[in-house]
């Protein structure tokens, strides 16, 4: 064993870890997630869905509580709460985030890219493992500031807490998020669209194009009636950039199919549904309110500073 190693070692099992030991860590979540999918064939996980998910959302939160108020004196939860451990855990999930943004999150004819999950890694081992790294930092951190509660932590709490539900809503929710595709025909009700391997859909509502505008790179609108089970009959308009609701579903306008003339046959819709968006709108607004509340007691104690020197 070299120095070097010895060094590490020594400082891995002597608290309080600092940068290195931190960043070390997120290190081997993510390497340890990585072997887990290689083994596991990038099977090794699934989205938690209804009403297993609801579940993991009060016990995994009850959970820091007891944790945190049975063990905030002792060295780990100290370190859990300390800036190294937040920044080894958001670096290590930005990371992953970047990865996900610049591999193409499809299925790959490489097979160690589908084994290695780099084709889906935000529902892959090492991304739950840093974000699981994450939010628990989060959590020990809202709760160390809570209690005892300073009104000068206002800012601070509501920015960990929104970032937290944020984090916490887009993980549990993705086994509850549909994303589907519909090919809409002119004067034909369709009540079934697809997802990404193809797989048929039956849906509670019904979309029937009625006209298509189009301008040849710049803009088109599918003109459509929405049918429902219930019997309700709706007109829209679907944009790119404006969808239409209904039922819960967020109707994007997705595409076109020219076939073989010069005027589009096809249009095609992307459906979303995502029961826990309000969450993740929840924390924005609370992200924002954070800032905004920072702004202004930043503004506070500057003019204070100026007085208190006149």
């Amino acid at each position: 064993m070299t120095i070097l190693e010895q060094s590490i070692k020594k400082k891995i099992r002597k608290f309080p870890w600092g940068y290195a030991e931190s960043f070390i860590i997120a290190t081997g979540l993510i390497v340890t997630g990585f072997l887990i999918e290689y083994f596991t064939k990038g099977k090794a996980i699934s989205p938690l869905s209804f009403p297993v998910n609801i579940i993991a959302g009060i016990i995994f939160p009850s959970t820091l509580a007891l944790l945190y108020f049975t063990n905030r004196r002792t060295a780990f939860v100290k370190w859990l709460t300390s800036v190294p451990a937040a920044l080894s855990s958001i670096t290590a999930f930005s990371v992953l985030v970047l990865a996900a943004a610049l591999i193409p999150q499809t299925r790959s004819e490489t097979a160690m890219l589908n084994e290695l999950a780099l084709t889906h890694i935000t529902g892959s081992v090492p991304f739950f493992l840093i974000t699981f790294y994450l939010t628990t930092i989060l959590g020990f951190t809202i709760l160390k500031k809570i209690l005892p509660f300073r009104i000068k932590n206002t800012g601070s709490i509501l920015n960990h807490t929104g970032l937290w539900i944020i984090l916490v809503a887009a993980s549990l929710g993705a086994g509850d998020m549909h994303r589907l595709t519909m090919n809409l025909y002119k004067n034909e009700a369709v009540w079934y669209a697809y997802d990404n391997n193809n797989n048929v859909h039956g849906l509670p509502l019904a979309l029937k194009l009625t006209d298509f505008e189009f301008e040849e790179n710049k803009k088109y609108i599918s003109k459509v009636k929405i049918y429902t089970k219930e019997g309700t009959v709706t007109d829209a308009d679907i944009e790119v950039n404006k969808p239409a609701w209904v039922k819960g579903w967020k109707i994007y306008q997705a595409g076109y199919d020219i076939g073989n003339g010069n005027l589009p046959e096809i249009s095609i819709v992307e459906l979303v549904k995502d029961p826990w968006l309000p969450g993740v709108y929840t924390g924005i607004f609370m992200l924002m309110a954070g800032m905004l509340w920072l702004l202004v007691e930043g503004k506070r104690s500057r003019q204070y500073a100026v007085a208190s020197r006149q």
